[in-house]
């Protein structure tokens, strides 16, 4: 970061596939001190999913409150959050549309979004390969993953289980650290949210799905 940034916020798209929209971490050398005003945290959905656009924003309003959340922690900013409860309306079951549907070859041959992994990978069209002796910085995945991962909606257009591919190697690899990789529910971001969807996030914090609805 430059000098004149003082806070960074980076939202990712668990699910996103489309190889244009592979993510640039922040990183450092590894063995170097991570710097502590960087936050990278994985959302569910796609890209529009995090940053907004669809008709539905029910996971994406989720995304703003974090980003809204943290700028009052970090930066003192001030909201009138009367207003942002009554304009988001934060859904955890929020739709996933196939954002690779006009990409063919992303959608015939997707490539998953490697989550944690040993090196920092190479923002490429063609290869996942990264620098080994890199780390990204401070990344983390947000409770909403996992108190979303095994509930149902409609992800590509069919009602089904959220359960990414990315996700489950993820947690297999790393087990009961995953714990230590949960951006958990901020004070702020509990006063913002509905009391379910706060449930939910405690539920979350310990690195394990919550339960999930039929």
């Amino acid at each position: 970061l430059g000098p004149h940034v003082d806070h960074a916020l980076h939202a990712i798209g668990v699910d996103e596939r489309r190889r244009p929209f592979t993510p640039t971490f922040w990183t450092v050398k590894k063995g170097d001190p991570q710097p502590s005003n960087i936050e990278q945290n994985w959302f569910p959905g796609v890209h529009c999913n995090v940053g907004g656009g669809y008709p539905e924003s029910g996971l994406s309003d989720i995304a703003l409150i974090w980003m809204i959340a943290r700028t009052q922690a970090l930066a003192g900013l001030s909201f009138d959050e009367a207003a942002i409860r009554r304009a988001l309306k934060p859904n955890i079951d929020g739709n996933i549309p196939d954002s690779a549907e006009k990409y063919p070859i992303d959608r015939n041959f997707p490539r998953s979004r490697e989550m944690f992994p040993a090196g920092a990978p190479a923002n490429s069209l063609i290869s996942s390969s990264g620098d080994p002796a890199e780390e990204q910085v401070n990344e983390k995945v947000h409770w909403s993953v996992l108190a979303k991962l095994g509930r149902s909606c409609n992800i590509y257009g069919a009602n089904r289980r959220y359960d990414p591919p990315n996700l489950k190697e993820a947690m297999a690899r790393l087990g009961s650290n995953l714990a230590g990789r949960v951006a958990s529910i901020t004070e702020e971001e509990a006063r913002l949210l509905p009391p379910d969807l706060v449930e939910l996030a405690k539920g979350s914090a310990a690195g394990q799905p919550a339960d999930a609805t039929p």
